[in-house]
């Protein structure tokens, strides 16, 4: 699919849940898609005293920042699996996902016909009869 496609895609999806990820450039877009907010940011003055220890000077500095709502790295550190957070318009949730159980049957499942199905038929087309044509219905002629 085209950049420009997958853009517009991401950007129409009202909801996102956002899991662990270790590409820096996804990170860095989804936390700038999430946004930014306000945040006092105050600085203090220190000197060195003695025997590595530090003094208070008594100045200090307030000023508005823009900080991540959520930071990059705090999506790249979230664990392979459970921890996540979720996106929506009332806001950022972080959410834990459970682990289901590998499902195991002592029997075999049930397959519907797929004879008659639409679709790509590409197990058929490929693998099975390379050579058969296919009619425009998506049926063996």
């Amino acid at each position: 699919m085209s950049k420009e496609f997958a853009q517009a895609v991401f950007d129409l999806c009202r909801t996102r849940e956002v899991l662990a990820q270790n590409n820096p450039v996804l990170c860095e877009l989804i936390a700038k898609s999430i946004g930014t907010h306000r945040v006092a940011e105050k600085t203090v003055r220190v000197q060195q005293g003695a025997l590595f220890t530090f003094l208070i000077t008594g100045d200090a500095t307030s000023k508005l920042v823009e900080r991540y709502r959520l930071h990059p790295n705090a999506i790249k550190s979230l664990a392979r699996c459970g921890p996540g957070y979720l996106v929506s318009d009332e806001g950022l949730q972080p959410v834990v996902y459970g682990t289901l159980p590998p499902l195991q049957t002592d029997y075999a499942l049930p397959r519907n016909d797929q004879s008659r199905a639409r679709g790509l038929r590409l197990y058929e087309r490929f693998v099975q009869g390379a050579g058969r044509r296919w009619g425009e219905d998506g049926l063996a002629q």
